[in-house]
């Protein structure tokens, strides 16, 4: 009972988020796990190996990198990214434009311990929390041992209670979590031969549009974001001129540039 406990506590950390109920919110990084607050999602991958589960669309959504949004300056008054900063070639760039497009959020990235016990080896930083400053430090080399600290560890997650009891009460160990406003600062040290393990972009055969889970579809009901949201139109602008888009028959056209951004399995793509 007492991990059981501790787990929802560390499950209900993101409800105590500020977030006004009238605000327009953006998940970055949504994949199989979007934030119930959220209003628009937007994604890079629409499946990868690295997921832990479909993809869930089950709102307006983008394909789009978090290094260059498709989106227009302060289009939204929050945005959540969770877990994808350890991954992007730029942290710095990603950072800038979480700032620019809303200025205020939340960030989520395993702590440089959670990433030496049980991290993966297609994070590309080990990433600290140091007075509110999110410290990145690229790898240089695969860190742990794939047996102990895969497979062991996440067995030992699962199955030791006392053990999961330990990591829900000590989240604060394993993940950095921080709400921002305003401004979020970075450091990057990067390394002149660091370890990069490649990472796949293919498109789904069928993304999961259906399911979500109860407590979420109950939290979405009475806790969810705004009943209206701007058209597509009012919210997006090109990732290559910055200027606006207007729709057409299969997806977006910058109206600067005329360059098309066609839908992905009926998900407007913004990729370079």
């Amino acid at each position: 009972m007492t991990a059981l406990l501790a787990a929802y506590k560390h499950a209900l950390r993101k409800l105590r988020l500020r977030i006004v109920p009238d605000w327009l919110v953006l998940d970055v990084g949504s994949g199989n796990n979007p934030h119930f607050r959220a209003d628009v999602l937007c994604d890079r991958y629409l499946t990868d190996t690295e997921r832990q589960g479909a993809l869930r669309i089950d709102r307006p959504m983008v394909r789009g990198d978090v290094q260059n949004l498709p989106f227009k300056d302060g289009a939204f008054d929050y945005v959540i990214c969770c877990h994808l900063l350890e991954h992007v070639q730029n942290p710095e760039m990603a950072v800038r434009e979480l700032t620019r497009v809303a200025s205020r959020g939340y960030v989520e990235t395993p702590s440089e311990f959670g990433e030496k016990v049980g991290g993966a080896p297609f994070h590309r930083w080990f990433v600290r929390l140091e007075n509110g400053t999110l410290v990145f430090t690229e790898k240089t080399k695969h860190p742990f041992d794939d047996l102990v600290a895969g497979t062991l560890y996440r067995l030992t997650l699962a199955r030791d209670r006392s053990y999961s009891s330990f990591y829900h009460s000590r989240f604060d160990l394993f993940v950095n979590c921080l709400e921002w406003e305003a401004d979020l600062p970075v450091i990057v040290h990067r390394s002149e031969k660091p370890y990069v393990m490649p990472v796949g972009d293919s498109l789904p055969e069928k993304a999961d549009f259906q399911h979500f889970g109860l407590v979420k579809r109950l939290l979405r009901a009475t806790m969810g974001g705004r009943a209206h949201i701007p058209a597509w139109t009012e919210l997006l602008q090109s990732t290559c001129c910055k200027a606006s888009v207007r729709a057409t028959q299969d997806g977006f056209e910058c109206t600067k540039c005329g360059r098309q951004f066609r839908n992905t399995n009926g998900v407007p793509s913004f990729i370079e």
